[in-house]
């Protein structure tokens, strides 16, 4: 999968006037944000695929260091790269274009991915050491901490499916498109119904008070935006059919949000994704 997804970043770097090779990652920055200024779809693509490909070497480096710890898909990583390039180039960043001392664009990003993504992910994974006892439907957040002792069945495999932590997801998709959020509901309803998540399951030490150690299963899910993605750039030929079969909503109007997400390349399915994923935090 990651293959083929650098194949496709060099496909869409091609459409620069020179090898992305020959850029600085500064210097395609500044390319990829006087494109997204001027709303250059093609440019926006074939910029951000170049910063990706500069990075490619950093992101394998990245996941043979924190990939088994973290338990992540090299996608992950790549994810974060990503979005941290994104959030750098968003018209409220761009700090390396206010002429401050010894910055430059890589600088941002490297700061962006250190302090948003690498920490908050160690946080998150030490966090989940030390929960107990809960449940949740939160996007993010772990799903199960099984209190089964040394009882547990550590290769069970039947996780709940993700669709599973969602009270009501036709509901929610449904209000959603009642409010003319296509875009938003098609994403949930990618997001609810398909293999968007990575079912995590570590083994925890506990010493109680008497010296007891009791060993638990912390169950937890991720969400995964790369596969989120994978799957909103490949929607089937008869997805528009499927959809209008299951849901309430006018045919013109899905057709146009449905256009618009197949029209977009990934830069663009990520920031729809953040958003829904911002929406949905506020419903459920």
């Amino acid at each position: 999968m990651f293959k083929l997804f650098i194949e496709d970043l060099k496909q869409a770097a091609s459409f620069l006037e020179k090898s992305w090779k020959e850029y600085t990652v500064t210097q395609l920055a500044n390319m990829l944000c006087q494109a997204m200024d001027d709303g250059d779809d093609l440019m926006i693509n074939a910029t951000f695929s170049g910063l990706m490909l500069h990075y490619q070497p950093m992101m394998v480096k990245m996941y043979q260091k924190h990939g088994r710890v973290l338990k992540m898909e090299i996608g992950d990583i790549a994810s974060w790269f990503s979005r941290s390039i994104m959030q750098a180039c968003d018209p409220k960043n761009r700090t390396w274009q206010k002429k401050e001392k010894n910055c430059s664009a890589g600088t941002v990003i490297n700061q962006i991915l250190n302090t948003r993504y690498i920490a908050m992910a160690y946080y998150e994974s030490n966090l989940d050491l030390h929960k107990a006892n809960f449940a949740t439907t939160s996007l993010d957040a772990p799903l199960d901490y099984d209190t089964d002792d040394t009882r547990a069945d550590l290769l069970v495999s039947e996780y709940p499916t993700p669709s599973d932590q969602f009270s009501g997801a036709y509901a929610i998709i449904q209000d959603l498109l009642d409010d003319n959020k296509i875009i938003e509901a098609i994403i949930a309803e990618t997001i609810a119904y398909n293999d968007c998540y990575k079912v995590n399951s570590k083994t925890v030490k506990e010493v109680g008070e008497d010296g007891t150690v009791k060993k638990y299963k912390n169950i937890s899910t991720e969400f995964w935006a790369y596969r989120a993605v994978q799957i909103l750039s490949n929607l089937p030929e008869n997805y528009e059919d499927y959809f209008l079969d299951r849901f309430n909503v006018d045919k013109e109007m899905f057709e146009t949000g449905l256009n618009k997400i197949r029209t977009s390349k990934n830069p663009k399915l990520y920031e729809y994704l953040e958003s829904t994923k911002n929406c949905l935090r506020s419903i459920l």
